[in-house]
């Protein structure tokens, strides 16, 4: 099945494309690279004399995803693991934002965004309303009733998270060809009256794949798009709430790029059109077993391979060339479809997950919106249990120790050798995040920091287990599979 799927994705960069080039069999396959190739024998050296100041990213850079799904009680991804086609065979029940170890654990995640997203996003109705579009598949028409409105405001109040809404651009979303503006409108008056409205609303969920979800007739043009989401931002801005209006959340493929191109770029059109302050996207590095369809699975063999962790680069400046807006990176996770079953909560994510903040922040991604909270294989927190899993303990890690200024690093000349630097959230410190991604070879570092406190972290390359963060006052070499903070004093004044 996972060769028909590569098969399928082939089929689908011939006929839409993409901005990254990338058309040859070998890049589908994505061979990984041999550490024999590279060259382990010459030391890394640190110091913080060759930073310098770069981009500044949001105080709720990593934020946080609930699938609508989850959220109204849907369509939701099978536990085992097993091809399944779009949406997932699954349901799930309505979310339990009461949970209290739940909102404890949450809350040590602020600050941050709480987005409501996912494909479902394009289905729902609000409180609800008349339908003009009745999707065949009676688990795919959900409602957000008041209920569920209500019990979610109460959730950021109680997590202290701020709410980043993802609101219907599909079918449901208009009546005789108009936006549906009423309902909406009366589900954000109702937000307003209980003092916690949406701190960010964006236009539609994957708006490049409505074809594929609503039928070919459904697909509007990125322009039609771009102009029912003014209709809808006019609306809510005549509402006076602190709001930032984004869109349109199209999905990046991995090896594809953009959806659709070069036939149209949903981006490019938001861009000209949109009245929107931020441009979000979505990637995903992997594909899980899953998806029907992938152009990289993961699997032990691609899931540490320094071509699919550098190939984000590529599809941010891809992005970046088709808009002038911030660029948010509203939904990610270690693999589509839920996460692959195991890989997706062991150390190798953990490296991956660390490696592509730090890729983010030096690009100039302001926002990062990890799916999910709770729920499937790439969750940050078990549902069952209420157990962390290993990247919610890296994010907690991230957020104590790597503000907001972004500090940019030389090339480490060896790409499974990555090096990220911010300032600390406390004044005249720097911390470096050092991380080795070879499974067998370590590299001397010459040390040129004072340091002040650092942690090093380590576990079995596909554990599940949290081995925890070893403190350390110096450091003399890399070791595989190991990740590295740094907290250095700032004697240059670039963190006063």
């Amino acid at each position: 099945m996972k060769k028909l799927g590569i098969i399928l994705a082939i089929l689908l960069v011939v006929l839409g494309g993409s901005s990254l080039g990338l058309f040859s069999t070998y890049k589908i396959v994505n061979k990984p690279l041999d550490e024999e190739n590279f060259d382990f024998n010459k030391p890394l050296a640190i110091s913080n004399a060759v930073l310098k100041k770069s981009y500044t990213v949001d105080k709720r850079f990593i934020s946080l995803d609930i699938d609508v799904s989850q959220w109204v009680g849907g369509p939701w991804w099978n536990k085992s693991g097993d091809i399944e086609y779009m949406m997932g065979e699954a349901n799930t029940e309505p979310y339990d934002f009461k949970n209290e170890k739940l909102i404890e654990l949450t809350k040590k995640l602020s600050p941050a965004y709480l987005r409501m997203g996912g494909c479902l996003a394009d289905f729902v109705s609000y409180y609800p309303d008349q339908r003009e579009f009745t999707h065949k598949d009676p688990r795919l028409n959900l409602e957000v009733t008041q209920e569920r409105w209500s019990s979610l405001l109460q959730f950021t109040k109680d997590t202290q998270t701020e709410l980043y809404l993802t609101i219907n651009s599909g079918p449901h979303s208009r009546v005789e060809g108009e936006a549906n503006l009423a309902p909406l409108k009366k589900m954000l008056e109702d937000a307003i009256k209980e003092k916690a409205p949406p701190k960010v609303i964006e236009y539609g969920n994957e708006i490049n794949k409505h074809g594929t979800f609503f039928g070919a007739f459904h697909q509007l043009t990125p322009t039609k798009h771009a102009e029912f989401a003014n209709d809808f931002f006019r609306m809510i801005r005549s509402l006076n709430m602190d709001i930032t209006l984004t869109g349109p959340a199209s999905v990046f493929w991995p090896v594809m790029g953009e959806i659709g191109e070069p036939l149209f770029s949903v981006v490019r059109a938001f861009d000209n059109v949109a009245k929107s302050q931020v441009t979000s996207f979505h990637y995903y590095p992997f594909q899980s077993s899953r998806c029907f369809m992938g152009t990289r699975y993961a699997t032990e063999k691609s899931v540490l391979n320094p071509k699919a962790f550098d190939e984000f680069k590529k599809v941010i400046h891809s992005l970046k060339a088709k808009t002038d807006k911030d660029i948010w990176l509203g939904e990610t996770g270690h693999a589509q479809c839920g996460g692959q079953p195991q890989l997706s909560r062991s150390w190798a994510s953990g490296l991956w997950w660390l490696d592509h903040l730090g890729t983010a922040a030096q690009n100039g991604i302001k926002v990062v919106v990890r799916q999910t909270l709770t729920g499937s294989d790439y969750s940050l927190i078990d549902e069952e249990t209420m157990t962390p899993n290993i990247d919610y303990y890296l994010s907690m890690l991230w957020k104590e120790n790597m503000g907001t200024q972004v500090l940019a690093t030389p090339p480490t000349g060896n790409p499974f050798i990555r090096h990220y630097a911010h300032c600390h959230p406390g004044k005249n410190k720097v911390t470096h995040l050092l991380l080795n991604i070879s499974q067998k070879k370590a590299l001397n570092v010459v040390n040129n920091l004072q340091i002040l406190k650092g942690f090093h972290l380590r576990s079995k390359p596909f554990s599940t287990e949290w081995s925890g963060a070893d403190e350390i006052t110096d450091i003399h070499y890399l070791k595989p599979l190991s990740a590295y903070l740094l907290i250095s004093y700032d004697h240059l004044g670039l963190c006063q």
